[in-house]
């Protein structure tokens, strides 16, 4: 008897180990968990379908996107970039050169361009020329520029001189009649040059023996770079302001150095211009990041001295030579215009993204009692935890592998779909080879194992708590009011997003230093712009999350205190229900969260496309200046202005002159930039005639108001500097509170606008904490003139715009084709300026934000009917005794809808009214456009509103309902035994 207890006291110590089959709990764990693995399936699908279409259809707008690039931007025979130069003061040097320099250099420079760029260079099609700076004494225009070119190049300007001959000998030359001041020499004229300023001890003669014109639409009809015309202009030197001409010679590249060497001592500068004609196909897409590094890394390295570039030894005089100029700053502006949209789109998608991320630490927590209830079954069958914790990782690997196969096979499809339909062409052997691209293949691997992992570490931790006395479940509850005032969802959204925040915020600070690195190029200041800010808006959306978690806490607890107060004031089913709240907080919270950022994803696509649509129709106009035709670089010539007046079907034409006045005020403690932008009109009456009001808004000024600037020293102000500096009709406005003055004078206040044709908005993307003075005038082109004569210390910029209004809109095409026949003049219409390259680069955003609202209604549907399952299942023993006394099924599903409608509708309703807020702050960030000439504002009336919300109610109520009604129709009471 004794050997008996003992034997059964061991076998208590050490039980005996079964062989227990797994597979048969693996398959009866699937069947009962149905119902929860398959809504996993359809979320988890729905995030891998969202990875790949967004990224599918990403890679695709890449590589149009570059080639819309190229289409728009490699006129490379008339791009105002020159490929490579040298320009350098020579110093007191005696001349001597001898040697072919021009096919020299040329073709070592398209030999660095084939090590980086294999066929970048076109053979044949290089331009080049040879320059130098000679004087006239003793003249009021003392600067030419005598320029030598290569044999091809010159054959293109004698083959186009409009009057006289090619020059024989060294001491002829040709005249290059260039605009309106290039009048004064005419043939067999006599010109005496010195190459050593104000030393007229040695002079040459030159001979005028022929005129050319209109060389610029020569070059480019036979594809060779008219830049190299005026190539002083396009060039980044320190000599650019030395290299000045009033007048320009032309001749041979032998009879150059003929006359160079002519002089006995020259003193001056000495420039070589060297365009190409790229071919654009030659360009890896994939390499751009890698041409732009190599590039800079060779920028400005080449050194090189006289004898090297002319073949005399003697000449030892050290001189820099740039190349790759032109290909490199279309490379930048492209990574630059890339590097934008990409930070934009990613930005946009933050808030699905965080929902999404929300929604698999969510799902993965659904039925976690159900869960626990099976797993203590298990063990009570005797499956050991490490084979249960098999079958897990068994359940994880199937539902992630057939969540990736689903979601890249829709995804496909629905990026596919998406190209379609906004208008892409699609290469679909490119297409599907974007599946192997290694952004979406690590992205898509990165998020399975994140979501694999999350899953099962889930259901690990909830296997691991089942064998938990419920003694210990208590004691680990009250360890866990810390939770209760701050959460694992809260601090993985608030501490990131703090972070990013911050960066953005010294990002915006660094950008707005003046003389900062950021500042050497506007490429990369826009790159920098443009990304702190998107951080700082991405920042504000991820501890926006973090606080809807934090709200819908609150609002539980509100809620849950309310419930108990009504309980106690009258007992029914509904008060009953609404008393309950406590006992699924968790389930709720997890909802209202999602409710109160739901309406940040829904609202952007239903409002983006005609939002942006509204926005490029008057942008284009303010562009344009409301005219049919705009002519830029308008020269004033008088017998041309006279001549377009004359043309056909030319109802009005008026000029303008746009000025920019940059002056650095250190009269304050800190010292401050005034940029000031000015409007100079010629004639305010015909300009107010050629405004189309009505496409103004309600942010025009009066047609009267701008009649009254025929006034001198009258202007207008923009309404925001105006009206926080007291501007109006009773205040003066000196000039010298813009800039440094020689005479001080006054200008009397006309009237204040918002937004004013050709005035770009300079501080609509500038840094949030800049300190400069920025804003803008419009006024008459005397009263403009007065100004620029007064102003010293201050540095000046304008540009002469012809604006035209034709008599229909049928006759645009044919006024720009007779300018460009007669008068060799490129005019733009009203269409040029219509931005569709805007529209284009945005219909990705519009996907993005189409695809969201999207996205976002389907997972509010799904976890408002899971959601509503969970809480039904949890209230099984609540809805038995209310069964049991006498409550009818149609009584206990109103208490449950009761219930729902109660906890949901003020979260609904908040985040519709939260949501416009935080839109309307982050807007900007939609369209990232220079220039800007109207701020990007969202179309939201008050239907968008009502809308956001009845999606979001129709959503989640829907889901519930339905659920609801099928439950509580089909319920059963438990068999009494």
């Amino acid at each position: 008897m004794a050997n008996k207890e003992m034997e059964n006291n061991n076998r208590r110590k050490y039980p005996i180990k079964r062989n227990i089959q797994i597979r048969p709990f693996a398959k009866f764990f699937l069947q009962i968990n149905k119902k929860r693995i398959i809504f996993n399936l359809v979320v988890g699908s729905l995030i891998f379908i969202f990875i790949s279409a967004f990224l599918m259809t990403w890679n695709v707008y890449q590589i149009n996107s570059f080639s819309n690039h190229v289409n728009e931007n490699s006129n490379w025979a008339s791009d105002q970039r020159i490929g490579a130069y040298s320009c350098q003061f020579t110093g007191n040097l005696k001349p001597d050169f001898q040697s072919n320099l021009l096919s020299k250099v040329s073709n070592e420079i398209e030999n660095k361009f084939d090590h980086i760029i294999p066929g970048l260079a076109v053979e044949g099609l290089t331009s080049s020329s040879l320059n130098i700076q000679l004087f006239q004494e003793g003249t009021s225009n003392p600067y030419f520029g005598l320029t030598g070119f290569g044999e091809i190049e010159f054959q293109l300007v004698a083959s186009n001189i409009a009057e006289g001959r090619f020059p024989t000998n060294y001491s002829e030359i040709i005249y290059y009649k260039a605009g309106a001041n290039s009048n004064q020499f005419q043939i067999n004229d006599i010109v005496s040059l010195y190459a050593i300023r104000n030393q007229p001890d040695y002079k040459q003669n030159f001979t005028i023996v022929g005129i050319v014109e209109n060389l610029e639409k020569a070059f480019v009809e036979a594809n060779r770079s008219s830049d190299i015309l005026s190539w002083e202009k396009y060039i980044d030197s320190e000599n650019f302001d030395s290299f000045y001409t009033n007048h320009k010679l032309f001749t041979t590249e032998d009879y150059f150095f003929d006359i160079v060497n002519s002089y006995p001592e020259i003193a001056t500068i000495i420039g070589i211009a060297i365009d190409f004609i790229y071919d654009s196909t030659a360009i890896k897409f994939s390499k751009i990041p890698s041409y732009i590094t190599k590039f800079e890394k060779t920028r400005s390295y080449w050194h090189m001295t006289l004898s090297d570039l002319y073949g005399n030894q003697n000449l030892v005089y050290s001189q820099s030579f740039s190349w790759n100029t032109d290909i490199l700053d279309f490379l930048i502006e492209f990574n630059s215009i890339w590097l934008r949209d990409t930070v934009r789109n990613f930005a946009l998608a933050i808030p699905l993204i965080s929902i999404l991320i929300y929604f698999s630490m969510a799902i993965f927590s659904l039925e976690k009692n159900f869960l626990n209830s099976t797993f203590k079954l298990f063990k009570k069958q005797g499956l050991e935890g490490k084979n249960i914790r098999k079958i897990l990782l068994l359940e994880n690997l199937i539902l992630s592998g057939a969540c990736l196969l689903i979601g890249i096979v829709l995804g496909v499809i629905l990026s596919a779909f998406s190209l379609i339909s906004f208008g892409h062409n699609v290469n679909f052997i490119a297409f599907l080879g974007g599946i192997f691209k290694p952004l979406l293949f690590y992205s898509l691997l990165i998020y399975s194992i994140l979501f694999f992992s999350s899953g099962y570490l889930s259901e690990v931790r909830i296997l691991n708590k089942s064998s938990i006395v419920i003694s210990q479940q208590h004691q680990n509850l009250r360890k866990r009011i810390f939770k209760k005032l701050v959460s694992i969802e809260e601090l993985i959204t608030i501490i990131p997003g703090l972070f990013i925040f911050g960066f953005g915020v010294i990002g915006l600070l660094f950008v707005g230093l003046p003389d900062t690195a950021f500042n050497e190029t506007q490429a990369i200041l826009q790159t920098t712009l443009v990304t702190s800010t998107s951080l700082f808006f991405i920042g504000i959306i991820l501890v926006t999350f973090s606080l809807s978690y934090l709200l819908s806490r609150v609002l539980i607890i509100f809620t849950t205190f309310f419930s108990k107060m009504l309980w106690k004031i009258k007992r029914n089913p509904i008060s009953l229900s609404l008393k309950n709240l406590a006992s699924d907080s968790i389930n709720y919270r997890q909802l209202i969260t999602i409710i109160l950022m739901s309406g940040i994803c829904i609202i952007p696509g239903l409002t983006f496309q005609t939002s942006l649509n509204n926005h490029v129709i008057i942008e284009a106009n303010l562009q344009s200046g409301f005219a049919d035709i705009i002519i830029p670089d308008w020269n004033f010539n008088t017998t041309i202005f006279e001549g377009i007046e004359n043309i056909p079907n030319v109802e009005l034409t008026t000029e303008v002159t746009t000025y920019k006045l940059e002056y650095n005020d250190d009269d304050h403690f800190i010292s401050k930039k005034i940029v000031v932008n000015i409007l100079a009109i010629k004639d305010p009456i015909n300009f107010s005639k050629i405004i189309n009001y009505e496409k103004f808004e309600k942010e025009i000024i009066s047609e009267e108001e701008i009649q009254e600037l025929v006034i001198d020293n009258t202007y207008l102000m923009n309404t925001e500097y105006a009206s926080k500096n007291n501007f109006d009709e009773d205040s003066v406005l000196f000039n010298s509170h813009f800039c440094d003055v020689f005479n001080e004078f006054p200008l009397t206040f006309v009237g204040s606008f918002q937004y004013f044709p050709l005035i770009q908005l300079q501080d609509t993307y500038y840094p949030l904490f800049n300190t400069d003075i920025t804003f803008s005038l419009v006024t008459n082109t005397k009263t403009a003139s007065q100004v620029e004569f007064n102003a010293k210390n201050t540095k000046i910029t304008k540009s002469n715009l012809l604006l035209i209004k034709t008599k229909d809109q049928n006759s645009i095409r044919n006024v720009q084709l007779i300018l460009s026949r007669d008068y060799d003049i490129t005019a733009l219409s009203n269409a040029d300026y219509n931005y569709s390259n805007v529209l284009s680069s945005f219909k990705f955003t519009n996907f993005i934000l189409i695809l969201t609202t999207i996205f976002t209604i389907l997972l509010l549907l799904l976890y408002g009917y899971t959601t509503s399952s969970m809480i039904l299942s949890s209230r099984n023993k609540i809805i038995e005794i209310e069964y049991q006394t006498g409550v009818s099924k149609k009584l206990l599903g109103l208490g449950f809808a009761s219930e729902l409608f109660f906890i949901s509708f003020v979260p609904l309703l908040m985040s519709v009214l939260i949501s416009f807020p935080i839109i309307n702050l982050i807007e900007n960030m939609f369209i990232i456009q220079y220039p800007v000439f109207k701020k990007f504002e969202l179309f939201t009336p008050i239907w968008i509103y009502v809308l956001t919300f009845g999606l979001e109610f129709i959503a989640v109520y829907s889901s519930w309902i339905t659920n609801l009604i099928h439950v509580i129709k089909n319920y059963h009471p438990e068999k009494q035994e």
